[in-house]
Parts: C-alpha cells; sequence; structure tokens
C-alpha cells in the first residue's frame, strides 16, 4: 500500500505490491492439490467493481504513466498487461520434482475503494495478491487472480490543493501499487521460485517485496517526474524570452502597397 502521509508531505519477459504487510496474509503452501491464501477481506472474486469516478481516474493515470514510461526507473509493464488480459508463461521443472512443467497466469483487477480490507487506515492504495496451486498430474498451474485500489477522493484532494504537484503524486501513487505486481512477476522468473514450485511448495512471503525495496524506486519516479517538469517550463521560458518584441511606440508593419 501506499502511505498518505507521504504523498501528503509532499519487459523482461516477451509480453509486456505483493503480499504486504498492510494487505495480506503470507502465503507459504506445501499441500497437494488447490492451494490459496488471500489478502485481508478474500479474493478479486468478493469484490466490488470500481465507481464511474474511480474508472476515470485509473484511465487518467495509466494515460499519464505511459506517457513517462521512459522515466520508470523499474518497468511494470507486466502488471499493466495484467489489467487488460491474462498474463501467463510456462516453465519446465528439473529432474526428480513433483511436476514436470508449471504454468503460471496472473490477472490484476481494478476494483473498488474499500479501506476496510487494508491492515493500514492511512492507505492510499492497496495491491492484493489472491494466489492458488493446481496440480494436474504431472503438470501444475499457479493462478493468481489480484486486485488493485486507489482511494479516489485522496487523489482528488491531492490535485485540488496542490494542482501539478498532487498529479504527480497520484502517478507515483499508482506506481508504487503496480511495484508490488511487478517484482513479485519477475521474482517467479527466478531458479530458485521455479525450482520451489516444481516441489509443491507456493512460497509469496519469501519473494514478496519489501516496503524498502518498493519506495526508492517510486521515490525516484516521482524525483524524475518533477525534473521533467522543472526543464520543460524552463525551455517554454526560453523560448519565449526569444520572440522578437515589437519595440514600443514604433508602428506595427504594414502589409499594404
Amino acid at each position: 500500500t501506499t502511505k498518505r502521509e507521504r504523498t501528503e508531505r509532499r519487459p523482461l519477459w516477451p509480453w509486456r505490491r505483493a503480499l504486504c504487510w498492510e494487505l495480506a496474509l503470507p502465503v507459504l503452501a506445501t499441500a497437494l492439490g488447490l492451494v490459496l491464501l488471500s489478502a485481508v477481506g478474500g479474493g478479486a472474486a468478493s469484490v466490488r467493481g470500481p465507481t464511474a469516478i474511480e474508472k476515470r481516474w485509473m484511465e487518467r493515470l495509466l494515460l499519464r504513466l505511459s506517457e513517462h514510461e521512459a522515466l520508470l526507473p523499474l518497468p511494470v509493464i507486466n502488471t499493466l498487461n495484467s489489467l487488460s488480459a491474462t498474463v501467463s508463461w510456462n516453465f519446465s521443472c528439473p529432474p526428480a520434482t513433483r511436476f514436470k512443467e508449471v504454468e503460471v497466469q496472473v490477472s490484476t483487477r481494478h476494483v473498488a475503494w474499500d479501506p476496510s480490507r487494508l491492515r493500514s487506515r492511512r492507505a492510499a492504495g492497496g495491491y492484493a495478491w489472491n494466489t492458488k496451486l493446481e496440480a494436474l498430474g504431472g503438470r501444475a498451474r499457479v493462478r493468481a487472480d489480484n486486485w488493485l485500489m486507489l482511494d479516489p477522493d485522496y487523489l482528488a484532494r491531492q490535485e485540488a490543493r496542490n494542482g501539478a504537484e498532487g498529479l504527480v503524486e497520484a502517478e507515483v501513487t499508482l506506481y508504487h501499487e503496480l511495484l508490488h505486481g511487478e517484482i513479485l512477476i519477475l521474482a517467479m522468473a527466478t531458479p530458485e521460485w521455479q525450482r520451489k514450485t516444481c516441489n509443491k511448495l507456493l512460497d509469496l512471503y519469501h519473494f514478496a517485496p519489501s516496503h524498502e525495496k518498493i519506495e526508492p524506486l517510486a521515490e525516484e519516479f516521482g524525483r524524475r517526474l518533477r525534473d521533467r517538469s522543472v526543464k520543460k517550463a524552463a525551455s517554454l521560458q526560453a523560448s519565449e524570452a526569444r520572440v522578437p518584441q515589437v519595440p514600443a511606440g514604433l508602428p506595427e508593419a504594414s502589409t499594404g502597397p
């Protein structure tokens, strides 16, 4: 989740917040068959869809994020893609493990703001992993039906109070939450996570990104956005200064005969 106090004070694969203390319980499962643990308050199927206002905010922030893609310290393309389609990939397991192959499917659903699902009532957003492991003979499927939510009232207050700076904070808030998805997706590509999964161990807890890892990335993105705004304003002022001005008291050039 993204802390309000912070904002108020201020493709690795062809397709282009993990479990955190405020949102979800740790997942460490070894049982065969269906293995599931979800975020506080239930999985994506039990939450409400976003309001019209929330949809407009999400569309607006996603557009800004796409315009500033080159400024992202860590791309979040996998999580962004999971908002519109299921992102899936397969990997083969080494010999002497429980499974021969594992398929991973990740989708993210934008849901209505509901602070009762968060462990911190001071949060401005949240991302939750809701994951299960299914054994299908010699194959396994890891299915993650995740959800993402942002506080629309908080975003609106930030813009009303701080204007362009408020929009920067709103964009950073979304990026923070997307990192909770992206960093864990990237961890799922590591040999360590894949080896555990091949042995029936669905371990998200030890691979979940901490805020100590996420916050510097989010803050760096905010710094880059502000630097870009400053440079853009300076460039505009320089351009205006180069426009020739007609000296006072002189007649303007005539276009007639």
